[in-house]
């Protein structure tokens, strides 16, 4: 290998996303292995993301399944993997640790059951920046078809990557019908494995001789199970039944060896399947459905036999309800010719895939999801190499023309996004205004501060520059010079405007020295800052409290259909007539909607466009750079939400400068102002330091945007909210049920009196992970050996007479020494696994126990 391909491959990062985390199935722990595995050889350094996809009820129902979950979890450690677990709302944190990323293998696009419908977009990598190389390998619907639904979903980020190759054959063909990409075929992964490298990982360890019937029956099927009992009758074979109801507990490697050891077969799991192919078991393949269809999951079952032309080890099922055995006549050989082939054709696939590099020749200054769309870059660009285009969304990002681009860097000095972040520690002075002017305050979003800022910098010979609506109801930035126009002005705009196409304007005011007032949200202040270059003594900015900004394309949708009810004359996001804040203390606005013959008054929670929009926030949003309690403006207004409400509301202002004092001051006669203390606003109003954390449904909204009406949308993200609130509920419910039972047996434990030190595998030294419930509860055990607590909280320093410590501090790592001597008794019952990997990769030589484990025996 060269050295310069070495570097390459020392440079990648390779993430690997498929039904791996919490997934207690063997084929699907199995596989992830063996591409972990493949891709490593290959000279990459990858792992698994642990990603958070499936139901509650996934959990629960493992509660109950015949299977060995410390087994489980033991193998689950030896996959590479993230240490952060991953959700739908944080996933896309992934990119700044991968350069490749790959989703496959298993039934990624096609988990009917289990997987919720929002999440089918992040198994097409959508998550992935538009830089990173984007793989499907062995991508499976789990049939050979899906439905239009569903089709509708998966295919926009199908048609993003930069190759696909899918599972199944009919797949293939299904997909080519529907899409440009050049779709191939690959093997599963656990044929990528040799049966010398499984054996190594299982090892030797063998639990029969040879006479034993494996019966792997995930579907419960009676005609299988009884097939299997007159196979083992007649041939003198012991059965054992493995699988999820009924079957012998079992962990992934001892699956393995059950299979491998066995002297015969039969199942109706693909994997089993694959496993008795690779070890050239005499085998008996059941399908799973009664009825073929193009859906039917028998599909993924029967081209891997076609493949390897096993199509005749398919069991048929008899009208009369008799099944018959086919006849076994097998050449091995052949099928290993067949598997050597197509291994290599595979692994061929992997090794060019993972050689990719993107080229991006038009590539923006930074990252897509960093880029506000402040223009300044363009603005600044003396050569006019940089245009603004929009994307499907409606945001605008800068494109390079690199045939006149001569790196001057000049773009990137004028990005605000790269700019260093003011880190002063002095908070601001900060207040509560309201206009003396009711009339004000109904047509203001909340106190009127925006309408009396800029009716004093015009009084006094200025021009204020801010977002309105134009006719068609877009949101643009403007200038404006009278009082006549201020009121169109009036009022949050829930979209993003295009502010640099003023910048210009304002730049051009400055150099007639006329006083400029820009307000806008913090963004696209720092966007003019650094375009203009210098701080102008003439221009005086505002920024925003700004909770992010949606997109123009979505209120474009939304206005389209609300003109088919009657001609639109205004709209009015920021309504009042409900109040100014609800019982439950947030904003209690509504959407108003003005036509020549009638009002609409809908509450935000009804409305299609203010109850839909947050999963259209432009991505910038979701990891904002210039939000911060020092602003970028002279002043920064926004809702007060720290205060008692009137019913009309207030603007909390903040102070940076003497430009900002002096704004203030100008408003004195028009203006309420109270000084107030900042620290109770920032526990009520979070978006003046945090962002929006981006919702678990966003990627599946802009999925399915462009062919969906509002309404479509509204209803959709309507259902997927029910949805996530269920789970809430229901995981909640199932913490709270195993804590009670974990409560119960503490008591039971303390009432015999027992001793914590006894318990097995407890070790000379004891700390207790958890200063809930469960943690304290422990402390009431039998024990002369608790040395103290640890929890994630970081402000608790003591419980009881228990010092307590963060997991992460210091002062642990000096308690606890090598660990050699330490046990630490998790008490989280969701996150255990995590919370174990964790304390394992800092104190590698401490016993860690679940609380839930350890006390499995007391009744």
């Amino acid at each position: 290998m060269t050295g310069r391909l070495q570097e390459k491959k020392q440079n990648r990062k390779i993430g690997i996303l498929t039904l791996f985390y919490r997934t207690y199935n063997y084929g699907a722990q199995l596989q992830a292995y063996a591409l972990c595995h493949a891709v490593r050889k290959l000279g990459y350094d990858c792992e698994q993301i642990p990603f958070e996809w499936q139901r509650v009820q996934t959990e629960i129902d493992y509660g109950n399944y015949s299977i060995d979950r410390t087994a489980f979890e033991n193998f689950y450690s030896q996959i590479p993997h993230s240490a952060e677990v991953y959700t739908p709302a944080t996933i896309h944190r992934c990119n700044e640790k991968y350069t490749h990323f790959i989703c496959g293998s298993d039934q990624i696009w096609g988990v009917e059951v289990s997987m919720p419908r929002y999440v089918l977009p992040l198994m097409t990598l959508s998550f992935a920046d538009e830089e990173k190389v984007k793989i499907a390998y062995a991508g499976s619907m789990g049939s050979g078809a899906v439905s239009d639904e569903r089709m509708r979903v998966i295919l926009p980020g199908i048609e993003q990557m930069d190759v696909v190759a899918v599972r199944e054959r009919s797949a293939a063909a299904f997909l080519r019908e529907r899409t440009d990409q050049k779709i191939q075929t690959v093997l599963d992964p656990v044929f990528l494995m040799t049966r010398a490298e499984w054996d190594v990982l299982v090892g030797e360890e063998t639990r029969s001789v040879g006479n034993v019937l494996v019966c792997y029956n995930i579907s419960c099927s009676e005609e299988l199970s009884d097939f299997a009992k007159r196979m083992a009758k007649a041939r003198g074979l012991q059965i054992q039944n493995i699988g999820y109801i009924g079957g012998e507990p079992l962990g992934p490697m001892e699956f393995v060896r059950q299979i491998r050891d066995a002297a015969c077969v039969v199942t109706d799991s693909f994997h089993g399947t694959a496993l008795s192919i690779l070890y050239h078991k005499e085998f008996y393949a059941f399908p799973i459905d009664r009825v073929q269809t193009v859906f039917s999951k028998n599909t993924r079952l029967f081209d891997m036999l076609d493949d390897f032309g096993l199509r005749a080890r398919v069991v048929e099922r008899a009208g009369d309800g008799i099944v018959t055995a086919p006849e076994f006549d097998v050449d091995w050989d052949r099928v290993e010719i067949v598997l050597a082939k197509k291994r290599e054709q595979s692994l061929r696939f992997l090794r060019q895939s993972l050689a990719m590099e993107k080229k991006m020749d038009d590539t923006p200054i930074i990252p897509k999801n960093r880029c506000t769309g402040c223009g300044s870059c363009m603005l600044a660009c003396e050569r006019n190499c940089i245009q603004m285009e929009k994307d499907a969304l409606g945001f605008s990002y800068p494109r390079i023309d690199r045939t006149h681009c001569i790196s001057c860097n000049r773009c990137k000095q004028a990005c605000p996004a790269l700019a260093k972040k003011n880190n002063t520690s002095t908070l601001p002075q900060s207040y509560v205004c309201r206009s003396k002017d009711d009339n004000v305050r109904n047509i203001s979003s909340s106190g009127g501060m925006f309408y009396e800022l800029a009716r004093n910098f015009i009084s006094s010979g200025g021009v204020v520059a801010a977002a309105r609506y134009d006719e068609a109801f877009a949101v643009r930035h403007d200038l404006c010079d009278n009082m006549e126009s201020l009121g169109a002005f009036c009022q949050s705009k829930y979209a993003q405007s295009d502010a640099f196409r003023c910048f210009e304007r304002v730049k051009e005011a400055l150099e007639r020295q006329q006083r400029m007032l820009f307000i806008g949200t913090p963004c696209q202040v720092a966007g003019l800052k650094k375009y203009l270059g210098t701080d102008h003594p003439a221009l005086y900015c505002v920024d925003l409290i700004c909770g992010g900004v949606t997109s123009p394309a979505l209120l474009e949708k939304y206005i389209a259909e609300k003109k088919l009810h009657g001609r639109l004359q205004n709209i009015s996001m920021r309504n009042k007539s409900r109040g100014y804040r609800g019982a439950d203390g947030f904003l209690a606005f509504s959407m108003e909607l003005t036509y020549e013959d009638r009002t609409e008054v809908i509450p935000k929670q009804e409305d299609w466009f203010l109850s839909t929009r947050f999963s259209f926030y432009r991505d910038s949003c979701f990891q904002c750079q210039t939000k911060s309690l020092h602003g970028y403006g002279d002043l920064t207004i926004g809702d007060d939400l720290g205060t008692v409400d009137d019913g009309l509301g207030k603007t909390l202002v903040l102070v940076h400068t003497s430009k900002g004092r002096q704004l203030l001051d100008f408003c004195h006669e028009t203006v309420e102002i109270c000084e107030t203390d900042l620290t109770r606003h920032r526990q009520c109003n979070r978006m003046l330091e945090d962002v929006l954390m981006r919702p678990p449904q966003t990627e599946y909204m802009r999925a399915t945007f462009a062919d969906a009406s509002m309404e479509r949308l509204y209803y959709e993200n309507r259902e997927i909210e029910a949805f996530l609130e269920q789970e809430r509920i229901r995981r909640e419910f199932w913490i709270e049920r195993i804590r009670n039972d974990i409560v119960r047996r503490i008591r039971i434990f303390q009432l015999y009196d027992l001793d914590l030190d006894e318990c097995p595998g407890a070790r000379e030294r004891i700390f207790i992970y958890g200063a809930g419930w469960l943690g304290r509860e422990l402390l009431g055990c039998k024990s002369q050996h608790i040395k103290g607590m640890i929890d994630r909280a970081g402000w608790m320093r003591r419980c009881g007479e228990y010092a307590v410590y963060a997991p992460d501090s210091g002062e642990l790592a000096a308690q606890i020494r090598d660990g050699s001597d330490c046990t630490i008794i998790v008490t989280p019952v969701w996150e255990w696994l995590e919370i174990k990997e964790q304390l394992l990769s800092r104190f590698p030589e401490v016993q860690v126990l679940s609380v839930q484990k350890m006390l499995k025996d007391i009744h």
